[in-house]
């Protein structure tokens, strides 16, 4: 009897050692686990915030240019129309040339 009272100490002695440990690294497995998700969801939270920073740069960019764009097209249009007049008086000036004898 106390050949087979042997292996099952031992088991027992195995079992409470395998719980102790268990019991003691799962503890430590969910504070790792969650420490690193709280570094993933950081990092990731970092990487939004420069995107739209990023993205409210290029938007200010691309209001700007739109705005140059509009002043462009307004000289372009105050010169055409400047130009139109200047040809219109010489078309003018050049009728009353050919109409006067």
């Amino acid at each position: 009897m106390s050949e087979h009272a042997h292996p099952k100490l031992e088991k027992v002695a195995e079992n409470t050692i395998a719980r102790f440990f268990l019991q003691l690294a799962t503890p430590i497995l969910i504070g790792l686990i969650a420490w690193l998700g709280n570094m993933q969801l950081s990092s990731f939270k970092d990487q939004q915030t420069k995107f739209s920073e990023t993205m409210e740069e290029q938007t200010r960019a691309t209001s700007k240019m739109a705005s140059d764009i509009r002043d462009l097209n307004t000289r372009f249009d105050v010169i055409a129309v400047r130009r139109i007049d200047e040809l219109d008086r010489r078309v003018e000036r050049l009728e009353q040339v050919t109409k006067t004898p």
